[in-house]
């Protein structure tokens, strides 16, 4: 709701330009009324454990589709068209791979794409995903999971809801049913966990900010959930005891 709500303000911006500047007669971007972001479905993040159980229920693509979302925080739709030119790889004279070049692959984050002035962010490949660039076979162009990249928007989520059941990962979490949290789960939920892993792992906001492509702080606190145990060791490790005993 909130991104539907953003999109309304400009939308209700420009047809009031249009009506202050005679273009139209009346103001009908007066009747339009924003959606009620509070009753916004959460999105949470998925513990390490569920995320191996995603991996462990699924086609060898959505494996790393799910590796590469939980390492680097991108979007599907950036994974999903992520491209074997992305990488910057070596090929000896009869075309065979040699080796990756610098360790990173560069793309534009999918919110970006539609901005004046494009930003290329670079991400660092981990040995957990160039081991499985070479499990699957170092390409010279084309899609990295084309499976996923062949597929409508609306039937990655559906995929990834059925991954979801097969992992035995709920997809909704109700604290009256014993979960930590209210809220839904979904393939942006890799994001969210990117962020908090950082996030619980000491990394300062700024860099966090950087690799997720936020551009302020309440939007980047969004994505972090630390954890009841994270917490209270934050609390035992920074905040001292004091001797309430001998106070008068």
């Amino acid at each position: 709701n909130r991104t539907t709500n953003y999109k309304l303000q400009l939308l209700k911006s420009f047809i009031t330009h249009c009506y202050k500047t005679k273009i139209i007669d009346s103001n009908i971007g007066l009747q339009l009324e924003f959606l009620p972001e509070q009753d916004s479905i959460k999105k949470l993040p998925f513990t390490e454990d569920e995320i191996e159980s995603l991996m462990q229920a699924c086609s060898a693509d959505w494996k790393g589709a799910i590796l590469f979302g939980y390492q680097t925080g991108l979007r599907i739709g950036n994974i999903a068209k992520l491209r074997w030119e992305d990488f910057n790889f070596k090929w000896d004279g009869k075309g065979r791979y040699r080796k990756l070049i610098g360790g990173r692959f560069e793309v534009i984050p999918v919110k970006q794409r539609k901005k004046k002035e494009v930003v290329e962010q670079s991400y660092p490949l981990t040995e957990s995903m160039m081991n499985y660039l070479q499990f699957i076979g170092v390409k010279k162009k084309g899609f990295v999971f084309v499976e996923v990249a062949t597929m409508h928007k609306s039937s990655l989520t559906h995929s990834f809801d059925r991954i979801m059941k097969r992992a035995n990962v709920k997809k909704k979490l109700s604290k009256e049913e014993g979960d930590k949290w209210n809220g839904s789960r979904s393939f942006h939920s890799l994001r969210h966990s990117f962020n908090t892993f950082l996030s619980s792992s000491g990394v300062p906001q700024s860099i966090r900010m950087h690799l997720c492509g936020h551009t302020s702080k309440k939007v980047n606190n969004i994505y972090d959930h630390p954890s009841e145990e994270v917490i209270e060791d934050a609390i035992k490790r920074g905040v001292p005891e004091i001797r309430w005993e001998n106070a008068q």
